[in-house]
C-alpha cells in the first residue's frame, strides 16, 4: 500500500514556503510516495507547475480563522499517513484539525523564517499569540523543522523550546538542468570582470537583510521582487 504524504499551505503564490512544499511534494512523489497538496486557496503563480502527480486539495477557505472544519474534514476522510504544516498559523490549525479529526497522523512543522524578527510581531496583537502558541503546541508535534541552524536557533529562543527538538533541513535547489548559455546574460558586466560577485535570489523584504549583503564588498545581483525592490536599487 503507497503512503499518503500531505502537506498544507495558505495558497501557491511564488514565496519562499510555497516553492519548498511543491519542490518537495515533486520529489516525495517521484519516490512513488502518494502526496496531497492541501491549500487554503488555490490560488498563485506556482498552480499550473504542480506536477500532475500531485493532488491539489482547495479547501476554499478566504480566512484562517474559518481554516479548522475543512482540513479536519480532510485528515478524517482521506487519512494521510503524515502532515507538514507550513507558515503560522496554519502549523496550529493543523494541530487542532488533528485533534478534531481523531486520526493520530504524525505531524511535521516547517520553520521557513528567523521567527524574532517577523513582521507579524509588529503587531502587538498577533505577536504574543505567535509566541505563547509555539511554546505551547509545538511540542506536541512529531518534527520541527527549521531551514537553517540560525533559523533553528532562532525558534528555539523565540519560543522558548528545547533546542534539541528542532532539526535542521536546508531548502534544496531542485530543477531541471538547463544548456549553459554561449554568451553572459543580461547585464553582462556583472557577470563578467575580476570583481567578486553575489547572487541573490529572494522575496524582497526587510527581514532578508538585503542591505547587510550590498555592503559586503562585492557586486549583488538579485533575481528576486517584492516591495523593497526600489529602495534596494535591484537589477
Amino acid at each position: 500500500m503507497t503512503l499518503k504524504l500531505a502537506t498544507l499551505l495558505p495558497n501557491l503564490t511564488g514565496g519562499c514556503a510555497e516553492h519548498v512544499a511543491t519542490n518537495l511534494a515533486h520529489a516525495l512523489v517521484d519516490r512513488g510516495y502518494s502526496v496531497d497538496l492541501i491549500v487554503l486557496e488555490a490560488r498563485g503563480a506556482l498552480v499550473g507547475t504542480v506536477n500532475p502527480g500531485v493532488r491539489v486539495g482547495n479547501l476554499n477557505v478566504k480566512r484562517v480563522r474559518s481554516a479548522l472544519l475543512p482540513p479536519a474534514r480532510y485528515l478524517r476522510n482521506t487519512r494521510p499517513g503524515a502532515v507538514l504544516g507550513n507558515m503560522w498559523p496554519l502549523t496550529v490549525v493543523a494541530l487542532w484539525a488533528r485533534q478534531l479529526a481523531r486520526w493520530p497522523t504524525r505531524m511535521v512543522w516547517g520553520a521557513h523564517t528567523t521567527w524574532s524578527r517577523s513582521e507579524l510581531l509588529e503587531r502587538l496583537a498577533v505577536g504574543w499569540q505567535v509566541r505563547a502558541t509555539m511554546h505551547r503546541l509545538f511540542p506536541k508535534v512529531d518534527g520541527i523543522a527549521a531551514v537553517s541552524r540560525g533559523a533553528a536557533d532562532d525558534l528555539a529562543r523565540f519560543a522558548n523550546l528545547d533546542r534539541k527538538a528542532v532539526s535542521v533541513i536546508y531548502n534544496a535547489a531542485m530543477g531541471a538542468a538547463k544548456p549553459r548559455a554561449s554568451a553572459p546574460l543580461a547585464p553582462a558586466e556583472w557577470w563578467t570582470g575580476p570583481h567578486s560577485k553575489v547572487l541573490l535570489v529572494s522575496t524582497l523584504k526587510r527581514i532578508k537583510e538585503h542591505r547587510a549583503v550590498r555592503h559586503a564588498g562585492a557586486r549583488v545581483l538579485n533575481l528576486g521582487a517584492g516591495q523593497r525592490r526600489a529602495a534596494l536599487g535591484a537589477r
